[in-house]
């Protein structure tokens, strides 16, 4: 998707997105408790735990072995979610010096009932980018499979001051999952105040930054769950 003129998607309201645990999850589990009820989330929805926990050296960099957890909610009653399939890893919250839990960890929502998905994950991937006056209110939308600058060193395209094809790269720049790239909005500011909005969403496997603000300014991103990229979540390149 490439836009300089007006996008606007709403999925249905999935509010909170996130949540914080009322106990710290163990591998075998079936269940988990949430802090509070929540009643925008359904059966079949999926959720994400992460790997919550403080790593030594020797456990990051190319040692690392995740332990986040990609699950689906078979039922859910106020602050109880029962789980299609048991935990394979404890996710302990935050302990302090004397072993006091002081923190515990949050699950994130990412099934949205508006989706925009790469036809084939495994070939070209699709990425959304937004420029100039772009008019951009995305709210409650899922992106899965999107982007297709990976992590590394990028490899460009180039062509010669005619136009012509000099080399083909193989890690283009730019072509992130979302990607606000010298958006300055619509000439008369949106009714909500913000040049562009982006609430609420999900952005699911990307193999580099999930969302990326690149000179745009005066943007409004909110309880969006980014999950599953190989780089940053979201990353502010520069703006206001």
């Amino acid at each position: 998707i490439e836009s300089m003129g007006k996008i606007t998607m709403h999925g249905a309201v999935k509010a909170p997105t996130f949540m914080r645990l009322a106990g710290e999850p163990m591998a075998g589990q079936k269940t988990l408790t949430l802090e509070q009820p929540v009643t925008s989330w359904k059966a079949g929805d999926q959720i994400v735990l992460p790997d919550t926990r403080q790593l030594r050296e020797n456990q990051r960099g190319e040692s690392y072995q995740p332990r986040d957890e990609k699950l689906e909610i078979a039922r859910i009653d106020g602050t109880r979610i029962t789980l299609t399939t048991p935990l394979k890893f404890d996710h302990k919250g935050a302990h302090d010096g004397a072993d006091k839990l002081e923190f515990l960890p949050h699950i994130g929502n990412l099934s949205r009932n508006v989706l925009v998905r790469s036809e084939n994950p495994a070939g070209t991937r699709g990425h959304m980018i937004f420029m100039s006056r772009s008019d951009i209110d995305l709210r409650y939308v899922e992106v899965r499979e999107m982007g297709r600058t990976k992590l590394g060193v990028l490899d460009n395209t180039e062509f010669d001051n005619g136009g012509k094809l000099q080399k083909l790269g193989t890690n283009q720049i730019g072509r992130y999952a979302i990607h606000f790239h010298h958006d300055f909005g619509p000439k008369k500011t949106p009714g909500n105040g913000y040049q562009f909005t982006l609430v609420g969403n999900s952005v699911d496997s990307t193999p580099k930054w999930g969302v990326t603000v690149h000179n745009s300014h005066y943007g409004l991103v909110q309880d969006n769950v980014v999950y599953n990229t190989h780089g940053a979540g979201i990353v502010t390149e520069d703006g206001t």
